[in-house]
């Protein structure tokens, strides 16, 4: 049937499609819509057909609402339709509460008569234990959605709620206990429990939502699309997102970079990344760099904050929202108590924030205030008599200006001084300038935390997640590049893209487009055995010492095999050790394997790194660095970046290695050339970009050297599956 009339006017103060800064998307007729069509509708208010009716009328939805339900009249204030068909106008969202053997036919009788969006609330489309039934219905829904055009949130989802539109289209059993708190965060969950813990954990913080969004099975629209919306959306500043997976990692990466360039935060409590659900993985960078570090690495970059828990993320949004920016990580505290003092100082430093030292002024104007048994360093303990002298504290706030050049956060910690003097406080933070926060252990009256919330003064009550928060906004806030300096364009990642194999490159392959590339590696030599003849004459010269090692397409970690001999000091010890361990690989292979030798110049000992390019299942191509050798695994020293990066980035992110000093020059040693570790890292790059047979290389070890030296001595690399 022809697609029904869709009016532009309709007389209810919602004709405007788009908030003010906000792009028309797919997701704008979710999350704007002006026009309802319950799909399966229930006078049942248990049910979540009849719970999403409730909230709609009890919310006052300023918009037309059409219950679809063949067995009713009326359900509620409304007209009810015994079909799609039946509609007097095709509504702009279609929310599909049916079984799910019948949203399939729904969603197509939706998108007949013109309808462009839909939430589908029905579960069985392959999560859980839907099976093979499960998955093919998503299949289903994915094809219906590219030969319709219309576009959809969920399956499996509990809706969504703009509140600012009195927009409730979930039955999420939170949503009847909004506080009414509004604000410019907006929620996004792949689970609608944690997004309603998250949410009211929020509000119980005193933080506003205006958003909340179930993104269900993301079976067409994901997170990156709403990412996309409300970076453009006036009224939301802060995102806030519950992640159990990503559906598509690159273009995650295309979002949050839009979100973090039009000056919105994000921050990310994400699940589901134990060792367990990572690859296991042909070579070392598998194993150092598992999908946890890759997402790590991935959010640093981008300025996305990564919380620990629901209670971390509550903490760090109330920051984000309250306190006056930019947050320092350079602090400042007072308290009533060197105790609470001394536990502070223990937070801090676990959170990356430091206590500086005052200036010699501050402390000595803080000693006219503070009593003797008191202290004027930091953290400053003013002493219990603060409690009945109001101006201990009073001459304490008057002294914090002129210690803006080494403190640019203040902490204000203790109920006991919030409950007396939050007046003080709330006026010493609109003179300071700066940030002041307050952390009272305990809660405090509604009355005060608002009266401080106005002057810009978030009241915490956990010091150690209080410190979390602080050290989180910081790192935020002083992040030393933008977005833009640290990750690639969307192009140049897309041409990145490798589908990871597990065949192991052979050297025969490798070692020449390596030199076509300059990329510098030891000399070598590559020889092929002939059962256990080897024609020496092919050897050319080589200064010995040499190594001489076995490659096969099932030897990714040769020493451990004993298929490597080092230091070998001429051509009879390079013999018998070729015969060595020509055996041991055909021990473990068997006769009939293909084999070839790679002698190799020896290279003089030295810090070694490893540098890789691989593949993440989530993000696509990323790059490892770190220090090298066999020890890597063990001690997991690495730094893991987006890819492709430039030197100037690689040499950057080394700097935050444990190991960076053995690099930079320790005890008296030589500093390793970092000239010539950007050469080589230019030149793999250039190799990578070029061979798009390569899905993984790595380089392990690179042994430095004081001057004008960086070379590969170990090079594995995995072929693409195309």
């Amino acid at each position: 049937m022809p697609p029904l009339s869709r009016s532009s006017q309709n007389g209810d103060g919602m004709d405007q499609l788009s908030p003010p800064g906000a792009d028309p998307t797919p997701v704008a007729a979710l999350l704007e819509a002006r026009s309802i069509a319950v799909v399966g509708a229930s006078a049942d208010q248990r049910k979540p057909s009849g719970m999403i009716l409730r909230f709609l009328e009890s919310s006052d939805y300023p918009g037309r609402v059409f219950p679809v339900n063949p067995g009713h009249q009326r359900l509620g204030r409304w007209q009810c339709y015994p079909s799609v068909q039946d509609l007097p106008e095709a509504a702009d969202l279609a929310v599909v509460a049916t079984p799910a053997a019948a949203a399939l036919g729904v969603l197509t009788e939706c998108a007949e008569v013109g309808m462009p969006s839909a939430v589908v609330m029905s579960g069985g489309f392959g999560e859980g234990g839907t099976g093979p039934e499960g998955r093919q219905r998503a299949e289903q829904l994915r094809s219906l959605v590219r030969r319709t055009g219309v576009r959809v949130l969920g399956p499996n989802t509990v809706g969504l709620v703009n509140f600012g539109r009195r927009l409730p289209v979930t039955f999420a059993d939170w949503y009847q206990r909004d506080t009414g708190q509004r604000g410019p965060v907006a929620v996004l969950t792949q689970s609608g429990s944690v997004g309603g813990l998250a949410f009211s954990l929020l509000q119980r913080h005193g933080v506003g939502v205006d958003y909340w969004v179930g993104l269900g099975n993301e079976t067409d629209l994901e997170l990156a699309d709403f990412l996309g919306y409300f970076a453009h959306a006036d009224d939301v500043r802060t995102v806030v997102c519950f992640l159990e997976g990503l559906t598509d990692g690159q273009r995650f990466i295309e979002a949050a970079s839009t979100l973090r360039a039009t000056g919105r935060d994000l921050v990310v409590l994400t699940a589901g990344r134990s060792a367990a659900a990572q690859r296991s993985a042909l070579s070392h960078t598998g194993k150092v760099s598992g999908s946890a570090q890759v997402s790590h690495a991935v959010f640093a970059e981008l300025g996305v904050i990564e919380v620990r828990s629901l209670h971390e993320l509550a903490y760090v949004t109330k920051v984000l929202s309250l306190a006056r920016r930019p947050v320092a990580a350079s602090a400042g505290v007072l308290s009533a108590s060197g105790g609470a003092c001394s536990l502070i100082a223990d937070h801090a430093e676990a959170a990356g924030v430091t206590l500086p030292d005052l200036p010699v002024h501050v402390q000595e104007r803080l000693r006219t205030v503070i009593p003797e048994y008191g202290s004027p360093q930091n953290p400053v303990d003013l002493s219990a008599n603060v409690i009945g002298r109001a101006e201990i504290l009073t001459g304490a706030l008057a002294a914090l200006p002129d210690a803006a050049v080494d403190i640019g956060t203040w902490l204000v910690f203790g109920r006991p001084l919030l409950d007396r003097y939050s007046a003080d406080i709330a006026e010493s933070a609109r003179r300071l300038g700066g940030t002041l926060i307050a952390c009272s252990g305990v809660p405090v009256a509604p009355e005060i935390e608002r009266q401080l919330a106005e002057a810009g003064v978030p009241v915490l009550e956990d010091p150690e997640l209080c410190l979390r928060a602080i050290g989180q906004v910081a790192r935020l806030d002083s992040s030393r590049r933008p977005v833009s300096a640290l990750v690639a364009s969307p192009a140049e990642r897309r041409a990145c893209y490798r589908r990871l194999g597990r065949t192991l490159a052979d050297p025969r392959r490798v070692y020449p487009a390596l030199a076509a590339h300059d990329v510098p590696v030891a000399r070598t030599t590559l020889l092929e055995p002939e059962g256990a003849a080897i024609d020496w004459s092919q050897l050319g010269p080589l200064r010995y010492p040499v190594a001489v090692k076995v490659s096969g397409a099932a030897l990714p970690h040769r020493s451990e095999l004993g298929c490597v001999r080092l230091g070998l000091p001429d051509l009879a010890a390079l013999q018998a050790a070729a015969a060595a361990v020509l055996a041991n690989a055909r021990r473990q292979l068997g006769p009939d394997q293909r084999l070839v030798l790679e002698v190799q110049e020896m290279v003089p000992p030295g810090p070694e790194l490893l540098l890789s390019i691989t593949q993440d299942r989530d993000f696509g191509p990323v790059a490892v660095a770190g220090l090298g050798g066999t020890e890597v695994e063990i001690h997991h020293d690495t730094v893991t970046m987006t890819f492709p990066n430039s030197a100037d980035v690689l040499l950057d992110r080394l700097r935050d290695l444990r190991g960076w000093p053995l690099l930079a020059g320790f005890r008296g040693r030589p500093a390793v050339d970092l000239g010539a570790v950007a050469h080589l890292w230019d030149r793999l790059t250039r190799f990578y970009l070029a061979e798009e047979w390569v899905a993984e290389v790595e380089l392990n070890p690179v042994i430095l050297a004081a001057a004008g030296a960086a070379r590969a001595v170990d090079v594995l690399v995995t072929e693409a599956a195309w």
